[in-house]
């Protein structure tokens, strides 16, 4: 076992608007940079791990396909604990726990991993005015596993997946830390309940409209060319 004291940086976090995606849908990315000042020798010398345990609230949820994409290009390496409707409205949705696993960096005394999950909002019920919903996401767990069992007494031992969307189970050593965002928010917009007379009118309009010309095509006498 390695002897193991660990003065944690501050787990810098922000959440990213992705530009490609935003003219389509709400989609955002959470940067996690994981940073530890370490003296002990041995862990510069074998392999060690980081692994992120986000919980994402009712409004926000991750894309399992997308997930699985990324994580075949080895963009992202990240599981959900439990399949995701992507379409459920967010007070319909539960809770999602992700893991997210990263390599570490080493350079001289410094230990880090740069870690970013895909995100997306859930759609959110309208309300009077209309205007934004906030979406808040919670600090993670960060959890860290090297080859050599570290004895960490003061720390608690978790049991997780050993590798993404591994059933084998390995036991992570959950690190206490620092963030310079206790709380991410993210604006969701929301429809406004006062123009749902207008919306209602003009949807029947259409569709009544559409159904006439439908019928009119159909009815009509066939033209032969």
């Amino acid at each position: 076992m390695l002897e193991w004291s660990v003065p944690v940086g501050p787990v810098v976090r922000s959440v990213i608007r992705d530009s490609l995606h935003s003219l389509f849908r709400i989609f955002r990315n959470i940067h996690s940079l994981v940073e530890i000042v370490t003296s002990n020798p041995i862990l510069h010398k074998q392999y060690c791990s980081f692994v992120l345990q986000e919980i994402l609230p009712e409004g926000a949820f991750v894309n399992t396909d997308q997930l699985d994409d990324l994580n075949r290009f080895g963009v992202v390496s990240a599981c959900a604990n439990t399949s995701v409707d992507v379409e459920a409205p967010q007070h319909l949705s539960e809770p999602i726990s992700v893991l997210i696993y990263s390599n570490i960096t080493r350079k001289e005394n410094l230990l880090s991993a740069d870690l970013k999950l895909p995100i997306h909002a859930r759609y959110h019920s309208p309300q009077p005015e209309g205007g934004h919903r906030t979406i808040t996401i919670s600090p993670p767990k960060v959890m860290i596993k090297c080859a050599k069992e570290l004895n960490c007494k003061n720390l608690k031992k978790v049991n997780l997946p050993c590798d993404q969307c591994d059933e084998t189970l390995c036991s992570w050593t959950q690190l206490p830390f620092k963030t310079n965002a206790e709380i991410l928010k993210m604006l969701v917009p929301v429809g406004n309940t006062q123009h749902y007379t207008l919306v209602t009118s003009v949807t029947l309009l259409i569709t009544y409209c559409g159904c006439i010309y439908i019928l009119s095509v159909i009815l009509s006498p066939s033209i032969n060319i």
